[in-house]
């Protein structure tokens, strides 16, 4: 027998599940080859994926030498079976990022009524820049829906 992944998700449920997603690990090359994975508050538009960085960061570096990026979504609920997620490859391009392209990250913390002037303070703190990621591939994974997974759980 070979197993090697769970089932995926549903073209619908992958996009209900981007769309309700707010965090991600995005992964970039190093200079030396190596990979750098940072975590990041991320935004799923019209198929495209959205992340703040400041400019100087290590991913904004990465990613203007190479735009080859993998980004990772993963959630876990109360049971180990409940494990589900999206990997996406895509090519990233980054721009210096406006006030009101800049507020989604502080959507998920701040209420709206104070979400501007957070918004405003963090960007006089450094330069900040928005990375859309395009899609060049996908792949999801739901481990409720794979009942050998759940099958060896039980012994």
């Amino acid at each position: 027998m070979t197993y090697t992944q769970a089932p995926k998700l549903t073209t619908e449920e992958l996009d209900a599940y981007l769309s309700k997603a707010t965090f991600a690990r995005l992964c970039s090359l190093n200079p030396d080859g190596t990979i750098h994975a940072a975590p990041v508050s991320c935004k799923y538009e019209n198929g495209r994926f959205l992340v703040a960085t400041p400019d100087a960061s290590r991913k904004a570096r990465n990613l203007k030498r190479d735009p080859t990026v993998t980004l990772l979504f993963d959630t876990v609920g109360e049971k180990i079976s409940d494990f589900k997620g999206a990997i996406i490859y895509g090519r990233a391009d980054l721009k210096e990022a406006t006030l009101s392209q800049f507020m989604f990250v502080g959507e998920v913390w701040i209420p709206a009524d104070k979400l501007e002037a957070w918004s405003k303070g963090l960007m006089k703190l450094t330069k900040w820049s928005i990375i859309t990621i395009e899609v060049e591939g996908m792949t999801s994974f739901d481990y409720a829906k794979d009942d050998e997974y759940d099958d060896a759980l039980q012994g």
